[in-house]
């Protein structure tokens, strides 16, 4: 939002973030605030005290839940703000009582009432353990209801020919450094002067090894964050994921988070095996989650079962990346392919995503795939780093 606010209408929006407040919480308010769901609740009496003009609820699917602590501050803050506006592709998942909230928020002069919303829509019944409001009725009538007074809905075959095939978007993350500075001004200790593109033999191997020890750090700390977004993802929707990966230790990591719903394809899973797990994601409804390392995995698959990609980690040319990308953009894919890039922030993974992204509109995932492209990468990353500390 941050990126794109800037780009369409030049505006620097700023990101609120954590839940403890500044003393000085805004000398000069900022035309655009952004924060996360999961610490609205903290900022809730600073954002009152603005007075927002407009509140925008993106993937409003998330404040469905009328129990959870970020539903009810977004339904308090929107209910003392002029305007609201809801987003989603999917602003219901399961069951039509997940509207009202949602509903209540945007126009609570038409929607005021949950007990009036459920008694027409959601099928009430009776159980021995209370009224069960999973059910649907008179769904036409609330139908022309939402398109009438609120609701515009654009099909994808009404914008399939606005959309890219592939649209790829970069998830930052904030981290703490404190860890990753000490190992980076090691690295940049062993290489201060030498010339990174003339490197060969066993120092080219020393420096892909330093190097690879600050990529995988960057990935241990942004992993809690990772958690959160995939557990958002997985509440959000139905449906699947593909989660690539470098480390064994991270994907380890993500195959004990996930495990249940999950299969693994590494280079410890093969033959037999690695066909099996991508079956068994392909065809298992319960099976939400696939973990792929991005050498082992990122070729040859099909899993169109999917229509999501996160990069949980990044390797080390843009090549890579395209072919992962590619695993569920093949025939039988009837969606656009997302592909999301969690981006530690200052870390070189940002370095890393801007070059990949850049080389991706111009490479063939062919051409791009021998050693020379990757010493040429290896070799600027290496320059930069250097350039953005002395």
């Amino acid at each position: 939002w941050q990126q794109e606010a800037k780009m369409h209408i030049g505006v620097q929006a700023e990101v609120l973030e954590g839940t403890k407040i500044p003393k000085n919480e805004f000398p000069q308010v900022p035309k655009i605030l952004i924060l996360n769901y999961d610490i609205l609740y903290a900022w809730v009496d600073t954002l009152e005290k603005i007075k927002p003009g407009l509140i925008v609820l993106d993937e409003c699917q998330m404040v469905s839940s009328y129990k959870a602590k970020r539903t009810k501050a977004a339904k308090y803050l929107c209910h003392r703000t002029p305007h609201a506006l809801g987003l989603s592709g999917t602003p219901m998942t399961n069951r039509v009582v997940q509207l009202f909230p949602i509903l209540n928020m945007i126009r609570p002069d038409l929607y005021p009432s949950f007990w009036e919303f459920a008694k027409r829509f959601c099928e009430l019944q009776q159980t021995p353990w209370g009224v069960d409001y999973s059910g649907a009725s008179d769904l036409e009538g609330l139908h022309r209801k939402l398109r009438k007074q609120l609701m515009i809905r654009r099909l994808k075959e009404d914008v399939l020919k606005d959309l890219p095939e592939k649209i790829r978007t970069v998830i930052p993350i904030k981290v703490d450094l404190a860890e990753y500075h000490y190992a980076e001004r090691d690295y940049l200790s062993w290489i201060a002067g030498k010339e990174p593109s003339k490197l060969r033999g066993a120092l080219w191997a020393e420096q892909l090894s330093k190097l690879g020890e600050l990529k995988r750090l960057a990935a241990e700390l942004k992993l809690p964050h990772v958690f959160s977004w995939v557990d958002d993802f997985l509440e959000a929707t139905e449906e699947k994921l593909i989660l690539f990966a470098v480390h064994r230790k991270i994907i380890q990591e993500l195959k004990g988070k996930y495990g249940k719903i999950s299969v693994t394809v590494d280079g410890s899973v093969i033959g037999k095996k690695r066909q099996e797990n991508v079956e068994q994601f392909q065809n298992d409804k319960k099976t939400r989650i696939f973990i792929g390392n991005i050498n082992a995995a990122g070729k040859g698959l099909t899993l169109t079962a999917a229509s999501t990609v996160a990069f949980v980690e990044y390797g080390w040319t843009p090549a890579e990346h395209l072919q992962a990308e590619d695993r569920p953009h093949r025939i039988g894919q009837r969606k656009n392919v997302n592909c999301y890039y969690l981006t530690a922030k200052g870390t070189l993974e940002e370095w890393l995503v801007e070059y990949i992204r850049k080389k991706q509109t111009t490479f063939n995932a062919v051409l791009d795939n021998g050693k020379g492209e990757d010493m040429e990468f290896i070799s600027k990353l290496a320059y930069h780093l250097i350039r953005s500390n002395y």
